[in-house]
């Protein structure tokens, strides 16, 4: 079956679900409508967590605050409470103010979104565990504050008979359905699109997408704000259909069922957290009156189960399954492809020969232990500059503060590849962007992530990503095309960098750090573990792109490669540059000897 086929099938297949799901009310009563009502905007919740947590990996813990503020602000709208007895004294029932409620918890919620996104996210770089405390002590927070503020909430009592009867039972059914199939396309779209890249870049290796120009920050925050409205208008249709808004929709207990059900389903699937929440729901709507205790029991089993056996949840299971049984490849069918892009110009636009970066003064320590010792150096464009010397010389941490502005360092490190660029604490995508890009020693990429999707990073710089839009023709230079066939890895870009053997990794890293276009490139030992032949073709491009202007260092440590290819070497011994010269003179000084066997013959 080819791709259009399946396309059809998956089509056809989607098609007669929603069929079947429009017309369950017809066979159900009003109660049990009422209870499917909620199972589908139960699955608009999960599939806005899924979002933040399935896409991104930020675990919010706190996620149902934004579906009580979107409950709140539908209920505060329509409601009148008596501050003496927090009850409810009159409702009002214009369709006006229901649409008032939603747009107000929406915008409610995008803001604090905002503000807990904006502290966590800058606070050490948002690790997953302080993430995890702060959004669970914002639940236990909001959870006070929904008690103390009865006047506005009703308290204890909470806000009851808000519900917009102009629907009734069919009719809140078929509005949360509506709602959520477009929550459902608009998040797959999202997840396919340029902008869904990034985002899996990110739960997969923070760190190293910001080497490819990617704002680690900007990312969170945006679909962390993103999921939290959605919640919230998950939250507004839950108060239009029940009318009811009570403390537990911010317990830490409802915020843990949203997670199982997300968990179980098949966490960044988009589909499948909208399935397990429908379906889970149902079951605790149906086993919870006969028999609650036994049923969290059962809920937590589960979740134990799946996450020993199908860590990846249910449907991706079955979906694996289903490929094994009709023997197709485990590749996905989001196929793009390579062409040749025309020539563009590099960064900076300085004349050829001219200094691209100067070092100067340049001491980093850790500790007591001094790991550069003030190395000046100076960097050229059209120079592929090779710095080598012995293990623990410091010449990966050479490159790894030329990356990254923010190492606190002693001296200068002044950049001449963007108008009004500084280098001091701009953090790698800053300097990506500006054209100054590094290729790792040990390849780092993303797992869950192919290698046309991370060259579409590349090309863009982290920059301009279409959420909508999904690059199937990407333009690459001709090195980069070179690169890719000379490593092998050209006709496996389609595949997850996880299924990917080392060697092709390094060629894709390789690859990755030229299709930038970048105005300087680092290259931490780029041909360790390919063969004789590849590094002398590798060599050949590089010669190339240093030829057009781009300003190359390179750590090698195979001396020959170097002579090959290098215009001029540094030798980094002891945290210092102990010769900088031609490479026909690096086996002729007596200093180059006394590092690399500790004595002079």
């Amino acid at each position: 079956m080819n791709a259009r086929s399946r396309h059809l099938v998956v089509a056809v297949v989607t098609l007669v679900c929603v069929a079947a799901l429009g017309g369950l009310p017809a066979l159900l009563n009003g109660y049990t409508t009422g209870l499917f009502t909620t199972a589908l905007i139960y699955a608009i919740l999960a599939v806005s967590l899924d979002l933040v947590w399935g896409l991104t990996g930020v675990i919010d813990l706190g996620h149902t605050i934004w579906f009580a503020l979107g409950c709140l602000g539908v209920g505060i709208a329509t409601t009148h409470v008596d501050p003496v007895t927090a009850l409810v004294t009159t409702v009002h029932s214009e369709l006006s103010r229901y649409l008032l409620g939603t747009v107000g918890g929406a915008v409610a919620a995008a803001v604090v979104a905002v503000v807990i996104a904006a502290w966590v996210f800058s606070f050490r770089n948002g690790g997953s565990l302080y993430v995890v405390v702060v959004t669970l002590a914002a639940s236990v927070v909001a959870g006070i504050i929904y008690l103390k503020t009865g006047s506005f909430t009703g308290g204890d009592n909470g806000l009851f008979g808000f519900s917009y009867t102009e629907l009734g039972p069919r009719g809140g059914y078929w509005l949360s359905l509506a709602v959520l199939l477009v929550v459902v396309a608009g998040a797959l779209v999202f997840a396919r699109s340029d902008y869904g890249i990034a985002m899996r870049a990110v739960r997969d290796n923070e760190g190293r997408a910001g080497y490819l120009g990617v704002n680690a920050f900007a990312v969170k925050t945006i679909v962390f704000v993103i999921g939290a409205v959605v919640a919230a208008i998950a939250g507004a249709l839950y108060g239009t259909v029940s009318g009811v808004a009570s403390e537990p929709l911010v317990q830490f207990s409802f915020a843990t069922e949203v997670v199982i059900w997300v968990a179980v389903g098949g966490r960044g699937t988009i589909v499948g957290p909208a399935i397990g929440a429908f379906g889970m729901s149902l079951l605790t709507s149906y086993l919870n009156t006969e028999y609650a205790a036994q049923w969290l029991l059962v809920q937590g089993t589960m979740f134990v189960l799946v996450v020993l056996f199908v860590p990846r949840g249910v449907l991706p299971a079955l979906a694996g399954l289903s490929r094994r049984l009709l023997g197709r490849p485990a590749s996905g069918t989001d196929i793009r492809t390579l062409r040749l892009a025309s020539a563009g110009a590099r960064s900076g636009g300085e004349p050829a020969g001219e200094v691209a970066v100067d070092i100067s003064r340049l001491t980093v320590s850790l500790g007591g232990l001094k790991i550069l010792r003030g190395v000046d150096l100076t960097v050229r464009r059209t120079e592929l500059l090779a710095i080598i010397g012995p293990n623990g010389a410091g010449k990966s941490t050479l490159l790894s503060v030329m990356a990254d502005g923010r190492a606190r360092v002693g001296g200068e490190v002044t950049l001449r590849i963007a108008t009004r660029l500084g280098h001091r604490g701009r953090p790698p995508f800053r300097l990506a962007r500006a054209g100054l890009t590094r290729k790792f020693q040990i390849p780092e990429l993303f797992d869950s992530v192919t290698g046309a999707e991370t060259l579409v990073l590349a090309v863009h710089r982290g920059r301009r990503l279409s959420p909508w839009r999904r690059t199937k023709d990407i333009g690459v230079a001709p090195e980069v095309m070179r690169v890719l066939r000379i490593a092998g890895v050209a006709d496996q870009l389609n595949r997850p960098v996880a299924d990917l053997p080392h060697g092709l990794k390094q060629g894709l890293e390789i690859a990755l750090a030229i299709a930038s276009r970048p105005a300087v490139l680092l290259m931490d030992e780029p041909t360790a573990g390919l063969t004789h032949d590849e590094r002398a073709a590798i060599g050949e491009v590089l010669k190339r792109l240093a030829l057009a202007g781009t300003a190359v260092v390179l750590i090698e440590h195979d001396l020959d490669f170097v002579d090959a290819i290098a215009d001029r070497v540094a030798v980094l011994h002891d945290g210092r540059v102990v010769h900088d010269g031609h490479p026909r003179t690096v086996r002729e000084s007596d200093a180059v000897r006394t590092a690399y066997i500790g004595a002079r013959e």
